[in-house]
């Protein structure tokens, strides 16, 4: 995330480095996989269970998914708070593209990494 933000990289024209803004977009680079991962995995446990039942009743594989969502909620749930979990321990990527700097880019983790340190 750092290269393709820094001044050389493939967006440096737009100026993200050192902003909130590349924060928020390293955060979500780590955060994405692990919430897409775990709520895969959920529905595809779902679907696999009530794939037979949900087509006897004459319904499609598009309309089960409002079904298998709503009964998969509570591990749903889980898997975005896996993915907030991540964000909010994450110190290293925000540090290298926020920069740390005071009142603008610094946030709780990367003060407590400042202050231990």
């Amino acid at each position: 995330v750092y290269l393709m933000l820094s001044n050389s990289g493939p967006l440096g024209v737009l100026q993200l480095l050192y902003t909130p803004t590349a924060m928020i977009i390293a955060q979500v680079v780590l955060v994405t996989p692990i919430i897409a991962a775990l709520t895969r995995q959920v529905i595809e446990g779902l679907d696999a269970e009530y794939a037979e039942q949900l087509r006897s009743l004459g319904i499609s594989r598009l309309d089960s998914v409002p079904t298998l969502l709503w009964d998969g909620r509570y591990a749903l749930m889980t898997a975005l708070l896996a993915g907030f979990g991540r964000a909010i321990a994450e110190v290293g990527a925000v540090i290298i593209v926020g920069g740390n700097i005071n009142h603008v880019t610094r946030v709780m983790t990367t003060t407590i990494a400042l202050e231990t340190s």
